[in-house]
């Protein structure tokens, strides 16, 4: 959407198809039931000039809020994050933290993920948080994932806070120390705002089958069209599937899959974070969020929200026992008190985080180029086969219809 208004800003004509029966994406906001479920966790932590213009355009109001998470660790809620909050940790691990981090080398070239986390961390800190927690986030042992999958999400390593944290607690607020989200507590209306604009172009329900790159020709299964340029935002492999374009090396398009449970109960959230990190073996979701602690009105009176994060990979779901699990879970620390279920609806997010990004994958940027000399142009967290946030997947949009703007003549 942010491409199409672009190019239609600067006069040019331009069409959307969207898939499904409604835009966003990842930033849906689902009503069941009188609850409001989002689609996923997604929430504005940076600005720029293209998120801000979207913001204008969507005509939605957003408002700020100071990030308060928080790590479920073996029984207590520890603030957000445990690196900076090791004196939750019992003495003898905690000096054996202190010491590692003190020998740490920085010139370490990690060749996997699972190494770059001991590197990082040192072994006692890791096997405690990053390598339980990533393990249940990817779904799959972290010595087959390449050491910079996180991107610029790993947090950076502060001995200064870390030495901090060892005696009192302590907050490091990182990139995503605030963030924002529509005042209405719902992330689709700023991407149904965005439609609105665009409505004279939109088609929703209109899914991209086929890409003919040798007569420029697009089928849907709602007819065929003939295009320029093709902008998607599409899943990168899809994308080039759809073209008919063999992709080289495909096990550098590996991802991980992610169900998100969304939970809606009787009952109250007790505490005001917002949420939960969890690195319990015994338990399959890494992550809670708690929706109405940023808005009460997502829920009908009396009544919460968990959205709950499992990896799809891990094994076969059953989001009624995840469910009820992540409510006695957050019980036990006293994070929430209920007495029933009246909602339980599980959507798979695929992809959800890919393995290998452009940077040190030489077949995703050929696969792209390759798409571009046929006049198909990836955009987007999934299109450029990122880890995007949102402002970042806006400003991806923004660069790609400036780049065709310049450089498409008439067209």
């Amino acid at each position: 959407m942010a491409a199409a208004h672009v190019v239609r800003s600067a006069g040019h004509d331009a069409i959307l198809f969207e898939a499904e029966d409604r835009v966003g994406g990842l930033l849906r906001t689902d009503s069941i039931h009188g609850y409001a479920f989002e689609r996923s966790g997604h929430f504005l932590h940076t600005r720029n000039p293209q998120v801000d213009e979207l913001i204008l355009l969507s005509g939605v109001e957003f408002c700020r809020h100071v990030r308060n998470s928080a790590i479920l660790f073996e029984g207590n809620i520890v603030p957000y994050p445990l690196q900076y909050n090791i004196w939750a940790i019992p003495m003898k691990q905690r000096m054996a933290i202190l010491r590692e981090l003190d020998r740490r080398s920085e010139a370490t070239a990690s060749r996997t993920f699972l190494e770059f986390l001991i590197d990082c961390w040192g072994p006692t800190l890791a096997e405690l948080f990053f390598i339980p927690y990533n393990e249940k986030l990817w779904g799959v042992p972290l010595d087959v994932v390449p050491p910079n999958c996180a991107s610029k999400y790993m947090p950076p390593l502060s001995l200064e806070l870390v030495r901090k944290g060892a005696t009192a607690p302590t907050r490091d607020y990182g990139y995503n120390a605030t963030f924002e989200c529509p005042t209405s507590g719902r992330i689709g209306d700023f991407a149904e705002g965005i439609a609105r604009s665009l409505s004279e172009s939109m088609n929703t329900g209109t899914r991209v089958e086929k890409i003919d790159v040798q007569a420029r020709r697009c089928v849907t299964n709602c007819g065929e069209y003939l295009y320029d340029y093709i902008v998607s935002t599409a899943p990168l492999p899809q994308t080039a599937a759809m073209t008919g374009l063999a992709v080289k090396e495909p096990d550098q398009f590996r991802s991980a899959r992610v169900w998100v449970v969304r939970v809606g109960f009787v009952g109250s959230v007790l505490r005001p974070e917002q949420w939960y990190y969890i690195p319990d073996r015994s338990v399959p979701f890494y992550r809670i969020v708690l929706p109405t602690n940023f808005h009460a009105g997502l829920a009908p009176q009396g009544r919460s929200i968990l959205s709950i994060e499992v990896a799809a990979d891990a094994g076969p779901l059953v989001a009624e026992s995840v469910a009820r699990d992540a409510l006695e879970y957050l019980a036990d620390v006293g994070a929430v008190i209920w007495s029933e279920i009246e909602v339980v609806d599980a959507q798979m997010i695929d992809p959800a985080y890919v393995f290998n990004r452009a940077e040190t994958s030489p077949s995703i940027i050929a696969t792209r180029r390759e798409l571009e000399r046929h006049g198909v142009f990836s955009a987007g967290r999934y299109g450029e086969w990122e880890y995007f946030s949102i402002d970042q997947a806006a400003r991806s949009g923004f660069e790609v219809a400036t780049k065709l703007i310049r450089g498409g003549g008439s067209k």
